[in-house]
This record gives structure tokens, C-alpha cells and sequence, in this order.
């Protein structure tokens, strides 16, 4: 049998089958009732904890939750803030004043479609390093490659999180994660409480 008549014989057959499984039906549709769910049934279970303070990132950009005093501090230039969206995230990147081809930077995000720190704990064992940890009382956790860079991600509220980090350009230092840390600490003092 050629190729085309093979092809042609089974597309013939799927019809055929599909044609056979077909019957009508006349009347009225009559809903099925749905019964409510049951207490034990909820939301599923969180993966990573809950935010027991929760603050309100919603409505400031991301380039807006550190103050220039504050980015100066952490030796990055305000003049090189860099905006972007990425789907449900809102990005910004600033360059460090003594290494302007390195970069520190924040990714918000305050309307994920599960808790935001869950998303983190679902790619556990994905990374390199997963160290659960708290930053000023919020849940966090440093995910990533490992080794002189650090990213950090802190439950701003149950729904709401940021990603920060701080790119060393490979070269070591005794803590990793402190400028991240110290990145989050400041970003979350300036949050107010969620209403």
C-alpha cells in the first residue's frame, strides 16, 4: 500500500468510528445539579508560610520601592534604572556605580494566581540552592544557581512577592546574599500594611 492510501485508510477508519459513536438524542437538557463542597474540602494546602504581617506592594512599580538614598546605599545608580514587564512581574534593574556592566535588581509581583512564595517552593529541588529563611519577619527563600550570586524571594503578602538580587560578577564574597537581604530589608520598610 502506498503512503497515501495508508493515511487515507486510517483517516477513513477514524471517521468511521467517530460516525459510529455518534447517537441523538431529543428532549430538553436538564441541569445536574452540583452539591456544595464538602468542610473538608478547601483550598489546597500551602507549600511555603504564610505572610503573618502582610504589606501592599499593589500600584508601585517596581523602580519605586527603593528610595535613591536607599539605592545608593547599596551602591546602585538611580540614573540606570531599567523598567520592564515580564507577564504578571513587574522588573527594574540599576547598575552598580563602581561596576556599570553589573546589575542588582527587583522583580515584583503582586497578581500571581497562587500564593506567591508557593510558586518558588513548586520549583524546589530545580535549583541549585533552596534555603527557606525570614527577612524583617516576612517568609522568604534564596532560589537559584548557587555561588557568588544570590536571589532572594520574600512574601510581600500572601499574593503579593519580590525577587531581588545582586550580581557579583562572579567574585566571591564571605555572604553571598547580603546586599539581597539587605535589598529586601529596605524594600519592605518602605511598604505600608495591606488593607
Amino acid at each position: 500500500m502506498k503512503p497515501r492510501s495508508a493515511i487515507s485508510a486510517v483517516m477513513g477508519g477514524v471517521i468511521l468510528l467517530v460516525a459510529g459513536c455518534a447517537t441523538t438524542v431529543t428532549g430538553q437538557p436538564v441541569p445536574t445539579p452540583i452539591s456544595p463542597a464538602s468542610s473538608s474540602e478547601g483550598p489546597p494546602p500551602r507549600l511555603a508560610p504564610a505572610v503573618r504581617a502582610p504589606l501592599d506592594a499593589r500600584g508601585i512599580k517596581a523602580c519605586d520601592l527603593l528610595t535613591a538614598s536607599q539605592l545608593a546605599e547599596l551602591n546602585l545608580d538611580p540614573a540606570t534604572a531599567e523598567p520592564k514587564t515580564v507577564g504578571v512581574t513587574d522588573n527594574c534593574s540599576w547598575a552598580y556605580m563602581n561596576d556599570p556592566g553589573n546589575v542588582g535588581g527587583v522583580q515584583l509581583s503582586t497578581r500571581p494566581r497562587l500564593p506567591a512564595l508557593d510558586g518558588i517552593y513548586l520549583l524546589r529541588g530545580t535549583t541549585k540552592t533552596f534555603e527557606p529563611m525570614e527577612i524583617a519577619g516576612h517568609p522568604a527563600v534564596r532560589a537559584d544557581a548557587g555561588g557568588a550570586d544570590c536571589t532572594i524571594y520574600v512574601g510581600i503578602a500572601n499574593y503579593q512577592g519580590v525577587a531581588v538580587g545582586a550580581d557579583t560578577a562572579g567574585r566571591p564574597r564571605a555572604d553571598a546574599c547580603a546586599p539581597s537581604r539587605r535589598m529586601a530589608e529596605m524594600i519592605l520598610s518602605n511598604l505600608p500594611p495591606l488593607r
